[in-house]
């Protein structure tokens, strides 16, 4: 392997160890952080991985290695290794696939190019381990031992190694370890949901982006606000404007973007059946 290569694995781990304990996290007197503390720390955690260069998946960065699902990036384990001898293996048996002919020998790789392939495929190898072990360090130095240690070691205390434990279970122990809301502050924020007042001073996708974070909060608290909550909102005020001498024009008045929102919002509503 090349010698960048060698140092992909222990760049990338000290690259995402950085970022992420860099990470402003507010605490109480006592270290103690609030839920929606939490959540701003793991959306930031998560655009950072989706920040992270991955060639295999352009936009997307490392973010797959936060999925609980099974995928190209959560499958790599520490010992994984690509060699020359693989890649002219598996070009041969591809041109075997391709033409039907199983004394097939001719491939898209020279040796030569068959060594950087592999340096190339080693690279993201190691580098993917890294970003990996740097989030776990990341995180603990974030919020502290006491909640990773769950995750991060064995029942006897011993350290697990990089392969025995997932991302998404250290992000969920970040919300875990969160102080959960009062059930009044949860009750409040439903309240503030359903009762959501536009400011038509402002333009309707503005509103709704509004709704929207609203909702996302109450979603992470337990509240099961979905979809129909913004239809039924912004009906509401809809039906509201009009009632006035200036709503009533307000369609007149509607832009190309408000209306486009108002229209990508009603297709989600799902249908209303009646009693036959």
């Amino acid at each position: 392997m090349s010698e960048s290569t060698y140092l992909a694995r222990a760049q990338s781990k000290t690259a995402a160890t950085q970022a992420i304990q860099a990470i402003p996290l507010l605490r109480n007197s006592n270290g103690q952080y609030q839920h929606d503390a939490g959540e701003k720390a793991i959306t930031a955690i998560l655009s950072y991985l989706r920040a992270c260069f991955n060639s295999s998946q352009s936009g997307q960065g490392m973010f797959a290695l936060s999925e609980r699902a099974t995928n190209s990036l959560t499958s790599i384990k520490s010992t994984d290794c690509i060699t020359t001898d693989s890649i002219l293996r598996d070009a041969t048996a591809a041109a075997v696939r391709s033409t039907g002919k199983s004394d097939a020998i001719q491939t898209k790789f020279t040796r030569s190019e068959a060594r950087d392939e592999a340096d190339s495929q080693n690279y993201s190898i190691q580098a993917t381990i890294g970003t990996k072990e740097g989030t776990a360090e990341g995180i603990t130095a974030l919020v502290g031992s006491a909640i990773t240690d769950q995750i991060l070691k064995n029942v006897d205390g011993t350290p697990k190694t990089v392969d025995e434990y997932h991302l998404y279970e250290l992000i969920q122990a970040v919300r875990d370890g969160a102080i959960r809301p009062e059930h009044h502050d949860i009750l409040r924020l439903a309240k503030t949901v359903i009762e959501f007042q536009f400011d038509w001073r402002k333009k309707i996708q503005a509103n709704l982006e509004q709704l929207k974070v609203l909702i996302e909060r109450g979603k992470s608290s337990g509240l099961n606000l979905d979809v129909t909550f913004i239809v039924s909102v912004l009906l509401a005020n809809l039906h509201s404007a009009v009632q006035h001498d200036w709503g009533r024009d307000l369609f007149d008045r509607i832009t190309p973007e408000d209306s486009q929102a108002i229209r990508t919002v009603l297709r989600t509503r799902p249908p209303v059946y009646k009693p036959s």
